[in-house]
């Protein structure tokens, strides 16, 4: 489900609430916390411990989202002959991935400093800064890779994006730069301004190391001359580091989606992580 399809919200209640009074509570409350009517909503809750602010009151995070977007995206899974077993939040699926990304050894977040995720899709792009696997702030950018890799694919003469734009590729380093060089320049200006909203939303923590993921993302050049333009430093987020594989897998193929698999990765890590 994408963020903007739901509502997540951290609430207090008093401690000592049991999961069942708890769910009496906030249907009890729904029309404080859920712009539209309880009977046509879909939601959860999990339980985050004490509240760091008063001892007496415990964290709850609520999530809610109208059915009908839960039961289409259903339908969709059983016409294409599976289950549907759980529904979840695009942030938190990413949360999940980034969690392992950031968490290998020599990653920014070692040091327990902020770091920014930039997800580059077809039609737009989200910017979330995260701190401990954590998203801290999130802001949709009006920018998209769709016309940028149908560009490369035609002056690489059809093939893929990442292979017409190698150093082995088709494009000429004049036709890569003309095509990458707009892109980026549009791309280090949202990235600029999502980080002024950051500090404006209250945030204090400097940003200096930024994940770039999404397909556009494995474009051979586009880490370089993005970490030239932002003046950050810059690496490809990749949830498949490490992960062992049986001897029937083409890891190389996967090594060059693995930047776009941020969200599926973390679907599969839901229960495991």
């Amino acid at each position: 489900m994408p963020a903007e399809a739901a509502i997540i919200k951290s609430l207090s209640f008093p401690v000592g609430l049991t999961e069942d009074e708890l769910e009496a509570h906030l249907q009890l409350e729904s029309d404080q916390h859920i712009p539209f009517p309880f009977s046509e909503v879909s939601f959860d809750f999990q339980l985050l411990g004490a509240s760091a602010d008063d001892p007496e009151q415990q964290a709850v995070l609520l999530v809610a989202c109208r059915r009908e977007a839960v039961e289409q995206r259903a339908q969709l899974l059983r016409r294409a002959g599976l289950k549907p077993v759980a529904v979840d939040v695009e942030t938190f699926a990413v949360e999940r991935s980034m969690a392992r990304v950031m968490g290998r050894t020599g990653a920014p977040d070692d040091a327990g400093e902020p770091a920014a995720l930039v997800d580059i899709g077809s039609e737009l792009s989200s910017f979330q800064v995260l701190q401990h696997g954590r998203t801290l702030y999130r802001h949709e950018m009006t920018l998209g890779s769709r016309a940028l890799l149908e560009e490369v694919q035609v002056h690489g003469g059809g093939v893929a994006p990442e292979a017409a734009s190698g150093p082995h590729g088709i494009l000429s380093d004049d036709d890569h730069g003309r095509l990458l060089v707009p892109f980026v320049e549009d791309l280090a200006q949202q990235i600029d301004r999502a980080l002024q909203l950051y500090h404006t939303a209250g945030q204090r923590r400097e940003v200096n190391h930024l994940w770039l993921a999404g397909g556009a993302s494995v474009l051979p050049g586009l880490v370089e001359r993005l970490a030239e333009a932002t003046g950050m430093r810059l690496a490809l987020a990749d949830p498949l580091h490490d992960v062992g594989w049986p001897p029937d897998v083409d890891e190389a193929a996967l090594a060059g989606m693995a930047p776009g698999l941020l969200t599926a990765c973390g679907l599969a890590m839901r229960g495991r992580a």
